[in-house]
């Protein structure tokens, strides 16, 4: 009679699987910065949102393993400011886009001062506009 081992690769499968979705989560969610930046520069249809280049340099990603950082950023004057990234504490493959910029919601929304040029969604706009390539991202570094 014949002896057989049989061992399992299961959590190299899954280490391998979540490597993978960690590594498409940040080309995404930089395809996504860039894309929120054009719609902030208005070359998506949306109204210019540049005074200064504060809002627009600010735009970040984040994911699970790159997240839990400070960073310094500059307007279009060369003025600098201090960023945060909050550490992301999910085990899932997720990637957030945003701005800590306190003015970002006003220019968002269209309140304040800036209620006389309407809402300027750039998020929404930026994240939208490629919505079928994240997928196709996702599916390329899987096939890896």
């Amino acid at each position: 009679m014949s002896n057989f081992k049989f061992t399992s690769n299961k959590q190299t499968v899954l280490d391998e699987l979540d490597r993978k979705c960690e590594l498409a989560m940040q080309k995404i969610g930089a395809l996504a910065v860039d894309q929120t930046v054009q719609a902030i520069e208005g070359k998506l249809g949306m109204l210019r949102a540049v005074k200064t280049g504060r809002l627009k340099n600010s735009i970040k990603y984040a994911t699970r393993d790159s997240s839990g950082y400070s960073y310094v950023y500059f307007d279009d004057e060369s003025q600098w400011f201090d960023g945060n990234i909050p550490k992301i504490n999910n085990t899932d493959p997720i990637v957030y886009i945003g701005t800590e910029v306190p003015y970002s919601f006003d220019v968002y929304f269209g309140m304040n001062e800036h209620a006389h040029k309407g809402a300027r969604e750039f998020l929404k706009i930026g994240i939208s506009t490629n919505t079928p390539q994240y997928e196709t991202i996702l599916k390329e570094e899987l096939k890896k």
